[in-house]
Order: structure tokens, then sequence, then C-alpha cells
């Protein structure tokens, strides 16, 4: 669609395809959903330097985040709506795991701002 002097490029994917924020600007900010497991699991690996975690509303269990070896007496726990930040240069650094299962019962948004 062109405007005038603005170009709107209608071909782009969605949002909820994952970017690698190599491709994006330092500025840019990613946000996926993380379906919620009943073993510690890893997020999908992206560079970055800042990750939020944020429950789902809906989520009726506790969401457990943490490092390697995240256990539900090791992790911090998260109910619904509540919310983590956590400072690292992969977003694989970070494990996830609930007491219920839950369809994306997580959402992630990593960037790499300062």
């Amino acid at each position: 669609i062109s405007i005038g002097d603005v170009t709107m490029d209608t071909s782009a994917q969605h949002y909820g395809n994952l970017i690698s924020l190599q491709k994006l600007p330092m500025d840019t900010t990613v946000t996926f959903a993380q379906n919620i497991t009943l073993s510690a699991t890893a997020l999908p690996s992206y560079s970055c330097r800042q990750v939020d975690v944020t429950v789902d509303y809906d989520y009726t269990g506790t969401a457990y985040v943490g490092s390697v070896g995240l256990t539900s007496s090791t992790g911090i726990p998260l109910r619904a709506g509540d919310a983590a930040t956590f400072y690292v240069n992969n977003t694989s650094a970070i494990y996830c795991l609930g007491s219920s299962l839950g369809t994306a019962g997580l959402r992630v948004k990593y960037s790499g701002k300062k």
C-alpha cells in the first residue's frame, strides 16, 4: 500500500513467528507465547539482554522460572498475572515449569535494550 511518501509493507509475517534478534535493531522487543509443562523446559534460544516472563491471567496453577536444574523448590514461583525479569544474554538460560499444564501459559518478552 502506498500513500504519498509512505509505503506500508503488508507482507510482514505474523508476530507469532519468532524472529532472530540479531536481525533486528538493538532497541527491538519481541514477544511470544510459551506453553507451561510439568517438567523444566528451557525457552527457545534467542540472543538478548533482557527477558520478561509473565504468567497468563487465566493460568490456574503456579509457574516456576529459573535456570538449569529448575524444580518447584528452587524456582521463582509465579501465579496468574505475576512477572519476573532476567538479565541474560540468551533466552535459553531461562527454564520454566508449572504445577499444571497450560497452553500458552507464559508470555515471554525479550529485547536487546540496555
